[in-house]
């Protein structure tokens, strides 16, 4: 039983990590307005933000998810008319893990792992980093970069260029759980104006997703069980049932990725035709053999990548008159995969070791939405998606989850955001429901209190089954309250 002292330790660091949180939330607005950047000249822009983001689950057990600090600076320099060069730092910590008998704050493990800066995520310093080069007929960009082939809102179909960071599920932004890559992009336009655009991206830099570990409250179904089944076994002195190791893609010349777009419009038709050559974003699981003593392990496994050929394309079509409803976009994108990755058969267990194997599977994805903007100020997004295996299999599994996969798993979604009080107000709402029940609700309210001020009201809400891909977080029902500071 902890003694009287130790407690009134712990509530006094309860209390002093919430109150930082509360004097962030009401000293910002007192705080001197730089206007919308720090510094801007001929030559110089220096942009940036300070942010606090913290979550509060709402079932058992009641605890803070995060309370993080976030401060992000973006430099600009034009260095000539032609050239520029960008930069985004990034400095973040999250108070979690300063309670550590408390929610998984505790976990040692994770405070190694994720409490720090971490050049595979977003969490790096280094958040962007290229030099643009602006020539007659053609623009290139080198350097750490992000690039955005897919527009779909909620789930992702073309949009593969950079790997995701999933510690927060898909509940950032794209833009900010994107993880950059060091890379070399030529744009090149076509005939006169820049309607038809070729575009090649070589990638040198290869990085898989970044998967929540083990005890994270994001840490996937799959991940889960494999973590349970890396813990020392006490029966056995400490011998662990089964030890993976991963085999990371070399970085060097054989090993890059390429990517080739085009892009053209003409009137109110947008079209692209994409194709990238490049690296599964999360490994393959396959069985080596059997442990020895000196090993500690009963099983051995090996993670490694596989290469991707991905086909794909996107359409946009702005119609001033669709059934009756004035000015709507109709746009979608597919995506072709072929010797792409998934798990097979059962899952893993010490009397079948091989039991989950990695096999090649050729997928067909596509997305199409529907846009519409009412009175001026309501927008709304319609989406359908279909994720389909085309040599599908009876005993393929989610990988994810290593539930049952079936041949074709459908989606619908639905985005609809306005603004009030002269666009102070800026409600949203992102709503996904998966053809076996599952949804996930994302409502924000945002309210601009001071000219740099913003303040967030929000949430995350998840239901379906413990063994689907957003019921598996029904248990992460959150309220988020966000504090941004603009300069």
């Amino acid at each position: 039983m902890p003694s009287y002292t130790t407690t009134i330790c712990r509530t006094h660091k309860k209390i002093h990590v919430l109150s930082l949180s509360v004097i962030f939330a009401f000293l910002l607005p007192l705080i001197p307005s730089f206007g919308y950047a720090l510094y801007v000249n001929s030559q110089w822009e220096i942009y940036g933000y300070l942010k606090n983001e913290t979550a509060i689950r709402l079932k058992h057990p009641h605890e803070l998810m995060k309370s993080e600090f976030t401060l992000e600076v973006d430099f600009t320099y034009h260095l000539t008319d032609n050239l520029l060069v960008f930069l985004k730092g990034k400095a973040f910590y999250d108070t979690i893990f300063d309670w550590e008998n408390d929610g998984y704050g505790k976990h040692k493990g994770l405070r190694s792992e994720i409490a720090r800066p971490n050049q595979d995520t977003t969490s790096d310093p280094l958040r962007e980093a290229y030099i643009d080069i602006f020539l007659k007929d053609m623009d290139i960009r080198v350097g750490k970069q992000q690039e955005v082939w897919g527009t779909a809102d909620g789930l992702k179909v073309l949009d593969l260029i950079n790997p995701t960071d999933f510690r927060e599920f898909y509940q950032d932004d794209f833009e900010d759980s994107r993880i950059p890559l060091w890379a070399f992009k030529l744009n090149y336009y076509v005939g006169e104006g820049s309607n038809n655009v070729f575009q090649v991206i070589w990638i040198p830099d290869i990085e898989p997703n970044y998967v929540a570990p083990y005890g994270h409250p994001f840490a996937p179904l799959s991940t889960r069980e494999l973590g349970a089944l890396q813990r020392p076994l006490p029966q056995l002195r400490g011998i662990i049932p089964l030890a993976t190791h991963v085999r990371r893609v070399a970085q060097n010349m054989k090993n890059s990725e390429i990517g080739l777009k085009w892009s053209q419009n003409f009137g109110s038709w947008e079209y692209s035709v994409n194709y990238f050559y490049h690296w599964t974003d999360n490994p393959g699981f396959y069985f080596k053999g059997y442990g020895v003593p000196f090993l500690n392990a009963l099983l051995l496994y090996e993670e490694k990548f596989k290469r991707v050929h991905s086909l794909g394309g996107t359409f946009s079509k702005t119609f001033t008159s669709f059934f009756g409803l004035h000015n709507v976009v109709i746009r979608g994108e597919f995506l072709l995969n072929l010797h792409d990755i998934t798990p097979a058969s059962t899952p893993i267990t010490l009397h079948n070791p091989s039991g989950n194997k990695t096999v090649l599977t050729d997928t067909f994805n596509y997305v199409v939405g529907w846009d519409k903007q009412f009175r001026g100020k309501y927008f709304f997004s319609l989406q359908f998606f279909q994720f389909i295996t085309l040599d599908y299999h009876h005993n393929y599994l989610n990988g994810l989850t290593l539930a049952p996969k079936d041949k074709v798993d459908s989606a619908v979604s639905l985005l609809i955001s306005s603004d009030f009080l002269n666009e102070r107000l800026k409600p949203k709402v992102l709503m996904v429901y998966l053809d076996d029940g599952e949804w996930w609700v994302q409502p924000r309210f945002t309210l601009e209190i001071a000219t740099n001020v913003e303040a967030t009201l929000g949430g995350n809400f998840y239901n379906g089954s413990p063994q689907g891909m957003l019921g598996e977080f029904r248990n992460n029902n959150q309220v988020v309250f966000e504090i941004m500071y603009g300069f």
